[in-house]
């Protein structure tokens, strides 16, 4: 082997060392698995989350009857909010864009819909 060959195997054995070395440290380290593990999110609280049913009251201002989707704006803030229903959860045929309704929903699933009767109570659907 002549000089050169011995210098550029020894630098890329060299730079090669450097880029494996800190991988294998780190994930050998139990404080940075520990670290790690702490700040992840778990699945079961995520599922928690999502499985939480909320209640929101405001105006229908999308409906479409065909994919059993609906839009309702928020009457205190503006958000708008998009609910899908299945068969069992809730009939929107019977809504109507404008109407005020209060939405129990898990996730973005509609559970339960009530309109607001001229009276200020609501009505189930």
């Amino acid at each position: 082997m002549t000089k050169t060959n011995r210098i550029t195997v020894l630098v890329v054995s060299l730079v090669s060392s450097l880029l494996i070395l800190p991988t294998v440290l780190i994930a050998g380290s139990p404080s940075t698995a520990a670290v790690v593990s702490s700040t992840a999110p778990s699945a079961s609280s995520a599922q928690g989350a999502s499985t939480e049913e909320q209640q929101i009251t405001g105006r229908i201002t999308r409906l479409d009857m065909t994919k059993g989707v609906f839009s309702v704006r928020e009457g205190d803030n503006g958000r708008v909010i998009d609910f899908v229903t299945t068969s069992k959860s809730v009939d929107i045929r019977r809504l109507r864009r404008g109407e005020r309704v209060v939405v129990t929903y898990s996730g973005n699933v509609a559970t339960k819909i009530e309109a607001i009767g001229r009276n200020g109570e609501p009505v189930t659907l």
